[in-house]
Order: C-alpha cells, then sequence, then structure tokens
C-alpha cells in the first residue's frame, strides 16, 4: 500500500471501469473530477473577497498550473479515464489489503470508503463525513450524489465486515 488511509485526507475509493471494481487509497484532492468548476470558483470567491486578478495568479496561478497535481488532467471522465488510472496504479489496492488494515485501525473511519466512482456509468456518490462536496464537482452528463453507497460494493470487495 501506497498510501496508509487516513481521515478525509488519503482516502479509499471503490472505482468502476470497464465492468471492473477496484480499490484505490488516495490523496483526497484528485478526486474533484471537473478541475474547471473548481478553478472557477476559487477565481469566483477571491473576486468577492476583493483579491486582484494578480494575487489570484501568483496564489493560485493559470488553470493549467492548477491542474499539475493531477497529472495536467483537467477533467477524469469516460474520455481520461485510462490515463487516470494508469497515473494513480500505484495507489491501488487489493480488497485483503484493506481487510487487514480494517483489522489493526483503531479508529475505522480511516479505513472505510469515502467515494464510489462509477466511470462506466457516470457517476460519482461521495459518503464522506466531511463537507468536501465531491459531489460538487462532477463532469457535464454526470451525476454526482451524497448518500450511503456501501450496499453498492460487491460482495467479493466487501473488506470492513467479517
Amino acid at each position: 500500500m501506497e498510501l496508509a488511509p487516513e481521515y478525509c485526507e488519503n482516502i479509499v475509493v471503490g472505482v468502476i471501469h470497464k465492468r471492473l471494481f477496484e480499490w484505490y487509497v488516495t490523496p483526497n484532492d484528485i478526486w474533484f473530477l471537473d478541475l474547471n468548476i473548481m478553478y472557477d470558483g476559487i477565481k469566483k470567491w477571491y473576486a468577492e473577497e476583493g483579491r486582484t486578478e494578480k494575487r489570484f495568479m501568483h496564489e493560485v496561478g493559470d488553470f493549467e498550473h492548477y491542474c499539475g497535481f493531477r497529472y495536467g488532467i483537467a477533467v477524469v471522465d469516460t474520455d481520461t479515464a485510462d490515463k487516470f488510472l494508469a497515473k494513480i496504479g500505484r495507489y491501488r489496492v487489493e480488497t485483503e489489503e484493506l481487510r487487514e488494515w480494517f483489522g489493526i485501525e483503531d479508529d475505522k473511519r480511516n479505513v472505510l470508503p469515502i467515494l464510489l466512482v462509477d466511470l462506466d456509468s457516470r457517476r460519482l456518490i461521495s459518503y464522506c463525513p466531511e463537507p468536501l462536496g465531491y459531489e460538487n464537482y462532477v463532469p457535464a452528463g454526470w451525476k454526482g450524489e451524497y448518500k450511503d453507497f456501501l450496499g453498492l460494493v460487491p460482495n467479493g470487495k466487501i473488506y470492513w465486515l467479517k
């Protein structure tokens, strides 16, 4: 496991792509699927706070620079899924690894899944207990929801029940 799960920082994410379900433990910020929405929101906030465009560019940078933290991928969707998943491949974990981690972790919240991203159905479901709002940053034509998705996880991928 590349990263240890940590409550709302290094998060457990279930991904469905090409009808295959995989687990990932990644930094939380890479799952705001449409960075255009995020960038525009930050820019709007700067303007509302009376901050200058120059300050915005100095602190946030242009859009290309802003997308750099996510391998230059502005929007994760069906068109960019293969590239994105190849870039985060080192974060993929087996169900058994998560089962073992869950068994020894004192704070179980660290290891419970936060997101389900179904690239096939263009759907993101967030069950993040913190108000991060992943469901608000989905690409056009996608459905973003906030709800419990644990019942949607395939039986062979469930690691939090004995």
